[in-house]
């Protein structure tokens, strides 16, 4: 069952004090996992746009992350040749979202988003 199931394993990487994936004879750190999934996600941008390339990002993180989950994470976008914008957290990119693509277009309205900086921490 494992072999069919965990096509891979963890390994401890002492190096930056997290984990890495060993697929067959590869090991994969963190980073390398996310950038691929950002080249997926690029691959498939392109594939669907009018020969417009995906270039900039701005990319949504919880707002519990630490400053080395977002520098990895920008390492990563790097990594897959994004240009990252800036990244903002998920509450704010849902408000801002909200205030862009409401469907009343008969007045003007005023979209007011405030983070108060929720966490668990």
């Amino acid at each position: 069952m494992e072999a069919e199931f965990f096509l891979y394993s963890v390994e401890e990487n002492t190096e930056k004090a997290s984990i890495s994936y060993k697929v067959d004879e590869n090991t994969y750190k963190n980073e390398e996992i996310i950038a691929l999934l950002f080249e997926y996600a690029k691959q498939m941008v392109d594939a669907t746009s009018e020969g417009a390339n995906l270039k900039d990002c701005v990319i949504t993180v919880p707002p519990f992350w630490t400053r080395a989950q977002r520098a990895s994470l920008i390492a990563a976008a790097t990594a897959a040749k994004l240009n990252v914008l800036n990244l903002i957290h998920e509450n704010t990119a849902a408000a801002l979202y909200y205030g862009a693509e409401r469907n009343d277009e008969e007045s003007d309205h005023y979209a007011i988003f405030y983070n108060l900086g929720a966490s668990y921490l």
